[in-house]
């Protein structure tokens, strides 16, 4: 899979050596003695539903996978209101804990990465929130009428900030782009993440008034994930601005799912990777406009064979295509999508004709690898094979391929 730069891990350690901190300072003075039944009880249940909620491992029972993501960002916070905020650190840990074992048995390219920032990411924004929050309890807010309403919603305000802010400047270092281009403060993003952390916010606070009136409101919170998935799925820190297509981010999520399906059910699941050919030439040649109304022409005929596989612009002038087909089939789609770009002609200003080809290579499982890294591996080898020997082709990958590569880097 595309590697990180450098500086996005350093992002997220400074976050994890941040989270790390306030938990130390948080969990320093905790004695289980110190708590009666009632907050033993509560924190027993609430980790359970923590757990499932983060892991997915409710949905799995009862077929609702699809809603899992959002129904963990309002179970989270019903979590950080409900409990003390040292047992909220400890449950949010045994949560991060059970994702990362459940990566590993998947074999996940990345198994610590995301569940680690994730969960460094809630316990500051939590901190942070809760500390506002009883700052705001203890003064003049606390004494009005609607005070305790009033620091519901400063609450649920705060927490998506903060939690949004991380996460963004995560991307910021990882896409290589400006804050407000990320694609993080989105009207949808914002708007649905902000109803369900307000979902989980109600449910705590019913939880401190009567246990079992959460009850009605589990239904109401499911179907409002359901009414917002579309919008979660749509979410522009997903698509790549230029193109429409989806990015390298998503293509890395759907990736792993669509490889350990497959490795599931024992199919065959295959890579195209293509990279466009003189791109340069023609930025060089006719203007930066003009090379990306060459990219744009690009990603639409690869846009036309998005179901059921995977299209994604993998960045500058590379596009993957992952397919839940074999080798044979793939090699068509790979063909068709070389002779129609081949085929196409952009215009510059001064109404000149500018040709376009692509090189493209591809992999499969199980015959060409047996992970998911390892397969984009080979899909990319078979394109710089192509490239090597012409461009404007189909190359697939064979054990060969790596040799005649290694000869080609030697001679160089």
């Amino acid at each position: 899979m595309n590697k990180h730069p450098v500086l996005t891990y350093f992002y997220v350690y400074i976050v994890d050596i941040v989270a790390l901190i306030i938990s130390i300072y948080s969990l320093k003075s905790v004695t289980w003695t110190s708590y009666d039944v009632m907050t033993l009880v509560n924190f027993t249940v609430w980790t359970m539903i923590l757990v499932f909620a983060r892991s997915g491992g409710f949905f799995d029972l009862r077929g609702l996978r699809g809603v899992m993501t959002g129904w963990a960002v309002g179970i989270e916070f019903a979590c950080l209101i409900v409990l003390p905020f040292e047992l909220f650190i400890i449950s949010l840990v045994i949560s991060v804990t059970v994702i990362m074992f459940k990566r590993l048995k998947q074999k996940h390219a990345e198994p610590f990465l995301g569940p680690d920032f994730n969960g460094s990411n809630l316990i500051i924004s939590g901190f942070l929130t809760m500390s506002l929050y009883y700052y705001l309890e203890s003064t003049i807010i606390g004494e009005i009428p609607v005070g305790n309403t009033l620091n519901l919603v400063i609450s649920i305000i705060v927490y998506t900030f903060i939690s949004f802010h991380n996460l963004t400047c995560l991307l910021v270092f990882d896409l290589k782009k400006s804050y407000f281009k990320v694609g993080t403060y989105t009207k949808d993003s914002v708007f649905s993440s902000l109803l369900l952390i307000a979902s989980g916010g109600i449910i705590g606070y019913l939880h401190k008034y009567d246990p079992f009136l959460i009850i009605l409101l589990l239904v109401p919170l499911i179907l409002l994930h359901n009414s917002l998935n579309k919008i979660s799925e749509s979410k522009l820190i997903y698509i790549d601005e230029k193109t429409g297509l989806h990015n390298y981010r998503y293509f890395d999520e759907k990736l792993s799912k669509m490889f350990i399906h497959a490795k599931k059910t024992q199919t065959p699941l295959s890579i195209i990777f293509g990279d466009m050919d003189y791109l340069r030439d023609i930025n060089n040649n006719y203007g930066h406009s003009v090379g990306d109304k060459a990219i744009i022409a690009v990603a639409q005929i690869f846009s036309e064979y998005n179901s059921p596989n995977v299209a994604a612009r993998f960045g500058g002038e590379e596009f993957v295509l992952i397919a839940p087909s074999d080798k044979k089939h793939t090699v068509l789609i790979a063909e068709q999508i070389r002779q129609k770009i081949s085929e196409s002609v952009i215009l510059t200003e001064e109404k000149k004709e500018v040709s376009l080809s692509i090189s493209l290579g591809v992999a499969t499982y199980p015959e060409d690898a047996t992970n998911a890294e390892d397969l984009t591996k080979a899909a990319d080898d078979a394109l710089y094979y192509a490239k090597n020997l012409g461009r404007n082709q189909v190359q697939i990958f064979h054990p060969e391929v790596k040799k005649e590569l290694m000869r080609i880097k030697a001679s160089s």
